[in-house]
């Protein structure tokens, strides 16, 4: 699809050639998908993804990237320097709840 011309997806594997995180850039500067799996969480994955999505966006003329970060992933994103400019909510009926 036409849409798809503006992501660009990085997978990291293992030394087995297994998947173990990916990163999605969207329109050269969105980062709409951090996932390490589970049971490698601080092991510098996603560190890694991201600094590779930001070399990549960087190399085609990016100023800098934005996340849509939920209330999990803040932290996250804090560490590597991004800063919060949103909170990231969803309503439902009256109530406004936080994107976990």
């Amino acid at each position: 699809a036409a849409s798809d011309v503006y992501k660009r997806q990085l997978v990291a594997l293992d030394e087995d050639g297994e998947p173990v995180g990916f990163a999605v850039l969207a329109q050269n500067r969105a980062v709409t998908h951090v996932h390490v799996h589970p049971d490698l969480i601080g092991n510098g994955i996603g560190r890694m993804l991201l600094e590779a999505l930001a070399k990549l966006a960087a190399a085609r003329g990016a100023e800098g990237l934005v996340a849509d970060a939920t209330d999990n992933a803040k932290g996250f994103f804090a560490a590597l320097g991004y800063q919060e400019k949103a909170r990231n909510t969803v309503q439902h009926g009256e109530e406004w709840l936080g994107a976990t």
